[in-house]
C-alpha cells in the first residue's frame, strides 16, 4: 500500500513584484492558513514516512509551519515544478520503503497529477489545500500508475472559515 498526503503552498506575498518567484514569503493570510492547517494534519503527518518539499521559500514556509518543527523535511529542487510530470519522475523514484509520503509543491502541477493519478478529478488545488491519495494494491512506486489511486483526503483552509 502507498499514500501521498499533496500539500500545496500557502498563500504568497506578491508586495515587491521583482522579487524571484522562488524567492516569494507567505503573506499573512498564508501564514494563518499554515497554522490551521497544522492542526488539521496533525494525524496525517504522524503517519508519514518521509516529508519531502520544493526549495521555493514559500512552499517552505508553509510546511515548517504545518510540522510545527517536530518532522524532518527534504527540500528538494526536483519538486520546484509546474509539471506534474516531473512530479512522477520524482514519485517513481521514491525509496520502496517508504510507504506514505508528504510532497509539498505547486500549481498546476498538484491539481494535474491528482486528476491523472485518480479517478477523482479536483478542478483546481487551493492554496494550503491537501489531497491524499492511497493505492491499496501498490508495493513499489513505479506501481503508481494513472487513475489508480483513491482521493482519501481533500481539505484546504476555506472549508474552516
Amino acid at each position: 500500500m502507498k499514500k501521498i498526503i499533496f500539500i500545496r503552498h500557502a498563500k504568497s506575498s506578491w508586495d515587491d513584484p521583482s522579487t524571484k518567484d522562488h524567492d516569494r514569503i507567505l503573506n499573512h493570510r498564508g501564514e494563518d492558513a499554515a497554522a490551521l492547517m497544522n492542526k488539521i494534519l496533525k494525524s496525517q503527518l504522524k503517519e508519514a514516512d518521509a516529508i519531502f518539499s520544493s526549495t521555493a521559500k514559500r512552499a517552505k514556509q508553509t510546511i515548517e509551519i504545518i510540522s510545527d518543527g517536530k518532522y524532518t523535511i527534504e527540500f528538494k529542487e526536483d519538486l520546484y515544478t509546474f509539471e506534474y510530470n516531473e512530479l512522477i519522475r520524482f514519485i517513481v523514484k521514491l525509496d520502496n520503503k517508504l510507504n506514505t509520503v508528504v510532497i509539498v509543491g505547486h500549481n498546476p502541477a498538484l491539481t494535474n497529477i491528482i486528476g491523472a493519478l485518480s479517478a477523482n478529478k479536483i478542478f483546481n488545488m487551493p492554496t494550503c489545500g491537501v489531497a491524499a491519495l492511497l493505492w491499496t494494491e501498490a508495493s513499489k512506486w513505479t506501481e503508481v500508475i494513472d487513475n489508480s489511486a483513491r482521493l482519501v483526503f481533500f481539505d484546504c483552509p476555506k472549508n474552516h472559515l
